[in-house]
């Protein structure tokens, strides 16, 4: 009867766990939440001397200043497109400020985070995904919010009529027709910066991940917790 129970409990949610030196494995295993195994591999990281815990530091501090350099190229293509002459740092201090932070937060969330916790087994897709998180943060981001925020500075400088954005069908054609027709001319300058940002956030994601390996002498793992014994 008991072992009939026992076949019909259901197994425990598996949770992370184990750490410590390899050492310490063999002989004990505590169980952690995913929050406190990335705050225990981040105590570590930061014990580590510089000249080895450099990727993190880069991914906090280098990654979003790429960006935000990124953002002032971006600037340029569009003041050269629209030809604005006035007003520089109005329109340079948000295209560099806005992309260098939303960097250093999605940096933290998509790629830093998910290696400390030991969700990216792959070296392969870490590499995939800073790639392309820098991309989309480093490079299309600062695309998208310059579409309308030069928009409304070329409204006041006259040199250039942008069509205004409205809900009408036809204004939506026109919209993206004059854009179109802008932007193609910056399309080399383009895939460069796409390049560019790719290849930062790939070695980048990359030796972050080779610190967790060859450096982090303590290993999580997701394990079962056992069942308690009455």
């Amino acid at each position: 009867m008991e072992t009939n129970e026992a076949q019909k409990s259901p197994p425990a949610a598996p949770t992370y766990g184990q750490y410590g030196s390899l050492e310490h494995q063999r002989h004990r295993a505590q169980y952690i939440t995913r929050s406190e195994v990335i705050n225990e591999q981040t105590r570590i990281v930061d014990a580590l001397p510089m000249s080895k815990r450099w990727p993190f530091e880069a991914g906090g501090t280098y990654i979003p200043i790429y960006a935000g350099i990124s953002g002032l190229i971006v600037n340029s293509f569009f003041r050269r497109m629209l030809m604005i002459h006035s007003r520089p740092l109005m329109t340079a201090l948000p295209m560099a400020i806005l992309p260098g932070l939303t960097m250093k937060i999605g940096w933290y969330g998509f790629v830093t985070m998910p290696v400390l916790a030991g969700d990216l087994n792959c070296a392969i897709c870490g590499e995939m995904r800073g790639g392309l998180v820098s991309v989309a943060l480093g490079a299309v981001y600062p695309m998208i919010i310059g579409l309308p925020f030069f928009s409304a500075v070329a409204q006041g400088n006259h040199k250039v009529q942008v069509p205004k954005l409205t809900m009408a069908v036809t204004n939506w054609a026109k919209f993206s027709q004059f854009w179109t027709r802008k932007l193609r001319f910056f399309k080399v300058q383009f895939v460069s910066l796409v390049i560019f940002q790719a290849v930062i956030g790939s070695f980048v994601a990359k030796k972050q991940m080779d610190v967790m390996e060859t450096e982090v002498l303590t290993k999580f793992t997701k394990v079962q917790v056992p069942d308690e014994e009455d």
